[in-house]
């Protein structure tokens, strides 16, 4: 018994793209016509399709099940009896335009095809048989206003848009399990450690689909050259005396579990030792603005005429005819404003009241 399926036509799917038929790359498919269900590499393939061809702006084929194997014998037996209508396409290197406002994917590489559920498109479903039931239709809604909510959920999955629904799913129920694959896991990592974007996480989970090991190795390479970086930063916190290298395994975890970013601010709200001998060697009337800065700050801010007349007395030895403000700053020191973002703040204030 043949069993017909419209395996894509030209409608709208449920990621709001148009798939054109003629855009279907069939080359290598047509040598490897795998059959799966409901996308699943994992649990084999379960057939294989045949009398693969085009008809207007359909794409066809027939599913023959593989029989000795127990998943494709079980979904042969739904297909015959009705209760398995759909089949859906596995694309890849898709190219989008947007075509008087409908995104439409003119180029695709088909690399599977499988018996499905609950497909992206609505349309691509077994045809009847001129004596047998009727194929259920479903019309396609408008949702055009879901798009945008559908890339928020991509985005926040590290997902590439388009997705299929099944890769979706799983991804929400491993967010619910707190079960990842290793691949999501390494992906978590270098987003905490910002050695990669959210773009980079969609491309890479591409790629891990194409060689698992080859992925793992890279982005683990990567994690590995960020938590080099983090270790030196450790370390020289620790030449500095912000903390004690007893608690460099906790700031460590910290870092590990929060992220670059959060790190990274710790380590500014942590001071820098100070050393007697700095304190005995200068006396405090020969002080500069950068001795109080980092020894007396709380002076600073109570008198406000000494600060003055450090900023001054700067300003006269650097040549300059007055004392440093932000624009000095912003020319001369731009550094500095980020070193100390307290100051930063105070110079900003004193200009906007200008």
């Amino acid at each position: 018994m043949k069993h017909t399926f419209i395996l894509s036509d030209e409608s709208v799917n449920d990621l709001g793209i148009v798939v054109l038929t003629n855009g279907i790359q069939l080359g290598n498919f047509l040598k490897n016509p795998v059959l799966l269900y409901k996308h699943d590499r994992e649990s084999g393939v379960i057939g294989r399709w045949e009398n693969i061809r085009i008809e207007g702006n359909k794409l066809l084929g027939e599913a023959v099940f593989d029989e000795s194997d127990e998943l494709g014998k079980k979904i042969k037996l739904k297909v015959e009896n009705g209760f398995l209508r759909s089949a859906s396409i596995g694309i890849e290197n898709v190219i989008i335009e947007d075509i008087n406002g409908v995104k439409t994917a003119i180029s695709s590489v088909l690399v599977e095809c499988s018996i499905a559920d609950i497909p992206a498109n609505k349309n691509a479903v077994k045809l009847c048989k001129p004596n047998g039931n009727q194929a259920f239709t479903i019309t396609n809604p408008d949702e055009n206003n879901d798009i945008a909510i559908l890339r928020s959920i991509l985005d926040f999955l590290a997902l590439p848009y388009p997705n299929t629904q099944e890769t979706v799913l799983n991804a929400l129920k491993s967010l619910k399990n707190g079960t990842f694959s290793d691949e999501q896991k390494e992906i978590e990592i270098a987003l905490k450690y910002e050695s990669i974007t959210k773009d980079d996480a969609k491309a890479f989970l591409t790629m891990s689909k194409e060689n698992k090991a080859v992925f793992l190795n890279f982005v683990k390479n990567v994690n590995r050259k960020s938590e080099k970086s983090i270790d030196n930063h450790i370390d020289n916190a620790i030449s500095e005396g912000r903390f004690l290298y007893a608690e460099s395994d906790k700031i460590r975890t910290f870092a590990k579990a929060y992220g670059i970013t959060a790190f990274n601010e710790l380590l500014s709200f942590l001071p820098k030792r100070v050393k007697i001998t700095e304190l005995i060697d200068t006396p405090k009337e020969h002080w500069t603005l950068d001795h109080y800065r980092q020894h007396a700050p709380l002076e600073l801010i109570k008198n406000n005429d000494l600060y003055n007349a450090l900023l001054k007395k700067e300003g006269a030895k650097a040549g300059t005819t007055g004392v440093r403000d932000l624009d000095w700053y912003r020319k001369n020191d731009p550094q500095y404003l980020k070193d100390n973002p307290d100051e930063y703040k105070r110079l900003i204030a004193k200009f906007n009241q200008k």
